[in-house]
């Protein structure tokens, strides 16, 4: 089981002999068995698997020599595997990263994702200088996640070093009790749903919600207002003059939802949806949305409150990026995109219990590869900096005179351009935009590093 003493660990492992074996696959599905027996009980989880070859079952490989075709007998792989990404407490996560030695286990990695949505972290471990910088870069890259309290409630909903919450607490606003808070229990699907799989959801009759237009940077001071719309306005090429009101002629919409997420990030889950405003146009492509809701459970999370503060800070950090992006800096800085975001609410009440009645809902990402650049405690990833999100990150500071600035940085490079979503606002007003928002002490340390990063 887990040791606090290195010292123990050291011994241990020096104590381990490979026997056994006569084919190239390894039972890999046996010992994740193994790491879900022991005793996981603090919220930064982090399982590092090691291995030159793929596991057992063919379908995982092309390997002709497999004593088990079929997989390890009496073991699913695919389900320890699951139950390994869901061994997370209700306040915290679980990241599982992979040590890749050789090309053969590249089929095997791929397969978990396109197949089962289990997305593990890759490394490459090839040589052995490398093992250490993989490691403590994979444990460091898992301890900085977006990190999120419940001010006044004192709990941490999502985790992070215990030092950075001790000294956050300090700082929070009032008391109380803990609310009771519980992960949502949810299967990753990878692939967009079919034709025959969408007409099988219901169109369901919602109502949207989006941000009044910013009109400049002082209207940051104070919170933005929101109405309903007709949704084609937002994001179809309608005319730029068209206005939110608190009531429009087209206030109703229609929605359909994949059953299942295809995504999770450490505060939400993302489901492939539709938007249009009759049930006609659901099937048209340019329907096509990210519905996202919190994954997480429990008293107030689920407010409709709670969704107009996220998609209030998506839609600052989308005019503050199109601001930055007409401002002066070095030609060779690419340009920065927020994904435009409105809240839609399902009509009927029925699932509000189980978080799914309202999704913030944005259009989807363009093809590229997803990375997440930093995030709200001061963490940059070293291996995918960018000087263009670097001056972004400090502009934002700069050009509000130090009243807010864009966090959390993540999204895909296309076209020479940064496409970011899910960002997180830190301010000096520690009640404004969620909470996510840890107020002007991480505002200072995500400043200081930024700024660290750019000399």
């Amino acid at each position: 089981d887990f040791v606090s003493s290195v010292e123990t660990f050291e011994t241990f492992v020096a104590s381990l002999r490979a026997t056994g074996g006569g084919d190239a696959p390894e039972d890999m599905a046996g010992g994740i068995q193994q790491a879900n027996s022991l005793s996981w009980s603090h919220s930064t989880r982090v399982a590092f698997l090691i291995a030159d070859c793929p596991c057992h079952g063919r379908e995982f490989h092309s390997l002709s020599d497999d004593s088990y075709p079929a997989g390890t007998p009496g073991i699913s792989i695919i389900n320890e595997l699951l139950s390994l990404q869901n061994l997370c407490a209700a306040q915290g996560t679980m990241s599982i990263h992979f040590g890749r030695f050789t090309k053969y286990t590249d089929l095997m990695i791929a397969r978990f994702k396109s197949g089962y949505g289990i997305d593990l972290e890759v490394s490459s471990v090839d040589d052995t200088t490398k093992l250490k910088s993989a490691v403590t870069s994979s444990v460091r890259r898992s301890i900085f996640k977006t990190m999120s309290i419940a001010p006044g409630d004192k709990v941490a909903v999502s985790f992070a070093p215990p030092a950075d919450i001790n000294s956050l607490m300090d700082t929070a606003v009032g008391g109380g009790a803990s609310r009771n808070v519980q992960l949502k229990r949810f299967n990753l699907v990878v692939r967009t749903p079919s034709s025959h799989e969408w007409s099988r959801c219901p169109a369901l009759q919602v109502k949207v919600y989006r941000n009044l237009k910013i009109k400049s940077i002082g209207d940051l001071q104070s919170p933005i207002g929101f109405g309903i719309l007709q949704v084609k306005n937002l994001f179809f090429g309608a005319s730029s003059k068209a206005k939110a009101t608190s009531k429009t002629e087209h206030n109703r919409m229609f929605m359909r939802r994949a059953t299942n997420p295809f995504a999770q990030g450490e505060i939400r889950i993302a489901f492939h949806g539709q938007l249009a405003c009759s049930v006609d146009e659901l099937k048209l492509a340019k329907s096509s949305m990210v519905m996202k809701s919190f994954k997480h459970v429990g008293r107030g999370i689920h407010d409709q409150q709670q969704y107009i503060k996220q998609m209030e800070v998506s839609n600052i950090s989308h005019f503050l990026a199109e601001q930055y992006n007409l401002s002066e800096k070095p030609s060779h800085c690419a340009k920065v995109q927020f994904l435009p975001v409105c809240v839609v609410e399902e009509a009927s009440s029925a699932r509000e219990h189980l978080g799914e009645r309202r999704f913030c809902a944005e259009p989807p990402l363009p093809t590229g590869t997803f990375s997440k650049f930093s995030n709200n405690t001061g963490y940059w990833a070293e291996d995918e900096l960018d000087e263009s999100l670097l001056r972004f990150t400090e502009y934002t500071h700069r050009a509000t005179k130090g009243y807010l600035m864009v966090t959390d940085l993540q999204g895909v490079k296309h076209g020479g351009k940064f496409y970011l979503t899910d960002p997180v606002i830190l301010c000096k007003d520690a009640l404004r935009f969620g909470n996510t928002n840890l107020g002007e002490t991480f505002m200072r340390k995500c400043i200081d590093a930024t700024r660290s990063h750019l000399k």
